[in-house]
């Protein structure tokens, strides 16, 4: 019997390069050399059928949601979320009826520094505006205008990593306990260790290293209720090794033999954590 697989991402999961057809703003599908994409040929036994709902440049709250949505739709066997920065954001606009991400261009940093860059080094909207709402609400209007200034405004003044990991672990939370109620099997990994909730407290590159005070408690409470038996140990940067697309310029994402490195890994967290059989 042929398992569905349902995994999410960003674009360590869904592949790097474009995400969006310019002409329509439809998603595109996932690269073919994606790690969800040579797992399935790792299995000598079990047939998996992976369904992959990712998004290059998706935050933890798109992540959150869509994992929902995609259960709700394709009712998978096992889920694999792979979560990602906690600097990203995803906003829902009533205007334009649709869902729009937010990728910071910069790093956000605790210092009086950040105040003074130009707004500009944030991000703005990352949304594709549909036709009828373009003459009223597109992209050369004063609410567009509006939105983009509120947008780097947010993330210039209020956006900080305690914000940033408040958020983080309740997208994790949700999605935690919502697997856990109908008892889905699943299994959780990061793009990277600073994003990674598995791993001890004052780990290598742990966003936790970034609060400079101890975390509050609400932020300790919170950690604490993550299931870190769930989590892969090691982030995908270092399942990869140093497998990246280009080192100049510098392009972090994993290539062809990166994917195929984290694909392996993952098979066998899976098999060992009898996610799925394999003999």
């Amino acid at each position: 019997m042929i398992k569905n697989v349902l995994v999410n991402g960003c674009s360590f999961t869904f592949g790097h390069g474009d995400t969006e057809f310019a002409e329509s703003g439809e998603l595109m599908p996932p690269r073919d050399f994606v790690w969800p994409h040579q797992i399935k040929n790792l299995f000598k036994t079990q047939m998996i059928n992976p369904i992959n709902v990712s998004k290059g440049g998706a935050s933890n709250n798109r992540i959150s949601r869509t994992t929902l949505e995609g259960v709700e739709k394709h009712k998978p066997d096992v889920v694999i979320v792979q979560w990602t920065s906690p600097f990203r954001s995803e906003w829902y606009d009533e205007m334009w009826q649709t869902y729009y991400g937010l990728v910071p261009t910069g790093n956000i940093k605790d210092s009086d520094k950040r105040y003074y860059e130009p707004l500009d080094m944030f991000g703005e909207p990352n949304v594709y505006i549909p036709v009828p709402k373009m003459r009223e609400y597109g992209y050369e209007t004063e609410y567009y205008l509006n939105i983009k200034k509120a947008s780097q405004m947010y993330q210039a003044y209020m956006m900080n990593h305690v914000e940033a990991m408040i958020s983080f672990c309740k997208d994790v939370l949700l999605v935690q306990n919502y697997l856990d109620k109908r008892n889905i099997p699943y299994l959780f990994t990061s793009m990277s260790y600073a994003c990674n909730l598995g791993r001890p407290l004052g780990a290598t590159e742990s966003l936790w290293d970034l609060i400079e005070a101890d975390p509050l408690p609400y932020i300790a409470h919170l950690r604490e209720e993550v299931d870190k038996s769930k989590w892969t140990r090691y982030p995908f940067s270092a399942m990869m090794g140093d497998n990246i697309v280009s080192h100049d310029p510098y392009d972090p994402h994993p290539n062809f033999a990166g994917h195929g490195l984290i694909a392996k890994e993952l098979h066998k967290e899976i098999v060992k954590r009898e996610l799925l059989k394999d003999n």
